[in-house]
């Protein structure tokens, strides 16, 4: 399960999913001019570890120790 969570995505944005910034602000962190864009990627991130919502995939990254 680890390994699947680095593939998809960094570290960085668990962090910031987990500081309660909106999805808009980490979009911009992360250079996306279309939000669109930024949520169909995590929503493949989401899909492919079967997490149902954000809590739940913070969940996991808590779980893996990506979030200290």
């Amino acid at each position: 399960m680890e390994n699947k969570l680095y593939n998809y995505l960094g570290e960085r944005i668990y962090k910031y999913l987990s500081s309660g910034m909106t999805y808009r602000e980490i979009a911009n962190k992360y250079y996306y001019r279309d939000l669109n864009k930024f949520l169909s990627e995590l929503h493949r991130v989401m899909t492919g570890l079967r997490a149902q919502n954000r809590r739940h995939l913070l969940y996991l990254a808590y779980e893996n120790n990506l979030i200290t």
